[in-house]
């Protein structure tokens, strides 16, 4: 998109990359005595090669981040 300047000359508009923050859940299979047991297992697994994920929902845009694109 290009913008009209006041000496009537067109300039482009500067490119800017946003990355979205959003909230999504990885899930783990344990085998565990209790929900909390279970909980204490996952966090100590390492990530697996195939991790199936469920989006949950986006943040504020107050914490998500922009650069700017260098061309």
């Amino acid at each position: 998109m290009l913008r009209l300047s006041r000496k009537a000359t067109w300039h482009p508009l500067p490119k800017y990359m946003v990355g979205v923050a959003e909230l999504h859940y990885s899930y783990r299979e344990v085998e565990a005595d209790s929900p909390q047991d279970a909980i204490v297992k996952a966090k100590a697994m390492e990530l697996p090669d195939e991790l199936h994920l469920e989006y949950s929902h986006t943040l504020d845009s107050d914490v998500w981040k922009v650069e700017t694109v260098i061309e």
